[in-house]
């Protein structure tokens, strides 16, 4: 399924996030192999603009395709954020604010 639908999909039924436990990280970064890694950015989801309100993974842990790793919120919109790929969660944004399009998410080392 592709990011998109999944944004679709956890837009009209966002029911299915209740019950996640959010995760807090203490830790935002591990060391990792920069050839290895990938760059998960915020999509462009309209003219809209995120916080993360929510993680529901921790640095160090192995993910797969199609996991949920945080949980997005605007004004309008609460959505959860899947992985499109497999791999090592290495990296965490720290900010608080609100991100834009482009704006790095995490970092995931393949495996």
């Amino acid at each position: 399924m592709s990011v998109f639908k999944r944004i679709i999909k956890s837009l009209f039924f966002a029911e299915e996030s209740e019950g996640k436990s959010a995760i807090k990280n203490e830790i935002f970064e591990i060391p990792f192999d920069k050839d290895k890694i990938q760059i998960i950015s915020m999509p462009k989801i309209g003219n809209e603009s995120f916080k993360i309100t929510k993680w529901f993974c921790k640095v160090e842990e192995n993910i797969k395709e199609g996991k949920a790793i945080c949980e997005l919120e605007n004004k309008n919109t609460t959505l959860e954020f899947e992985s499109y790929i497999s791999g090592k969660i290495v990296s965490i944004t720290t900010k608080t604010s609100v991100l834009n399009t482009g704006d790095e998410i995490c970092k995931i080392e393949n495996i």
